[in-house]
């Protein structure tokens, strides 16, 4: 059983912590920056869940409702949750510690009152596009940590496709180490998460909460998407296509091989031969 962590350990947590208006990030793998366990640790996994409750405050002070409102808290359960609750949009890139991660994050959104929407992995231009074309999204929290090593991990959060804005971003980060700094945060982080991820749990515990609504990509042509080790599927292809396939795992060749070669794909994708190009 994993212990929970103190207030002084939560706190160590939060000063290796980068904190800036392009993400919040720090290494999350328990086994270092190339590390690819997929289990925070038990003060990690507590940020995390700081993170989501803090957002959720946000969002429902933009969204009208008061945050920590008795009758408009959600339950961890989709069915009983309020229709006028946020809905924030979640997603993980294919790091071993994005699921729990995003885990986390969303049992904070909900102990503020909000109702996440789960997608998976997705790629971050995907996460904003559909949170400015969908009404009904209120904001996104992308877990990612771009170029970085696999071991890092961090987020993203913005409303209406885009990342908060510089004064925004400071006011949140402010909020964000009043709350992990508090006197018994940890014991009400815990309340919050309700329990922490150790083996043998599974590291892709999040998976039963998908948005089923929406209907997975197509396989298509890949190409870069600025990231190094990353590719976005562009183009539909035929399923004949399909059969001349090779898996890729592994550094990404060519001019982004250098920023990535302590991050190597961490989940196998398909890719037509001939047709996609990594770099």
């Amino acid at each position: 059983m994993t212990m929970p962590p103190s207030d002084h350990q939560l706190r160590r947590a939060l000063d290796a912590m980068i904190l800036s208006a392009s993400g919040w990030r720090k290494v999350f793998a328990p086994n270092g920056e190339n590390g690819f366990d997929p289990r925070p640790g038990p003060a990690d996994q507590l940020l995390a869940a700081a993170m989501g409750m803090v957002w959720g405050r946000r969002l429902g002070c933009m969204s009208g409702f008061a945050a920590g409102d008795e009758s408009l808290r959600a339950s961890r359960s989709p069915e009983v949750q309020p229709e006028q609750a946020p809905r924030v949009l979640t997603a993980c890139d294919t790091r071993p510690t994005g699921p729990i991660l995003a885990e986390m994050v969303m049992r904070g959104l909900e102990d503020s009152g909000c109702r996440p929407v789960y997608v998976g992995v997705a790629a971050a231009p995907e996460v904003m596009a559909r949170s400015a074309r969908d009404r009904g999204i209120a904001g996104f929290a992308y877990v990612s940590a771009s170029h970085n090593p696999v071991g890092h991990n961090g987020f993203k959060f913005g409303v209406r496709g885009g990342v908060l804005g510089g004064k925004e971003a400071a006011s949140l980060i402010a909020e964000y180490r009043k709350t992990v700094g508090a006197p018994g945060a940890a014991a009400g982080l815990m309340e919050c998460a309700g329990a922490l991820f150790a083996p043998p749990d599974l590291a892709d515990a999040p998976a039963a909460r998908r948005d089923t609504r929406v209907p997975p990509h197509p396989v298509g042509r890949a190409r870069s998407c600025g990231t190094p080790g990353c590719a976005v599927l562009t183009r539909p292809i035929s399923a004949a296509a399909l059969k001349s396939t090779r898996p890729f795992s592994g550094k990404p060749p060519g001019a982004a091989a250098p920023l990535s070669s302590g991050r190597p794909c961490c989940r196998p994708c398909a890719v037509p031969s001939g047709k996609g190009r990594f770099g």
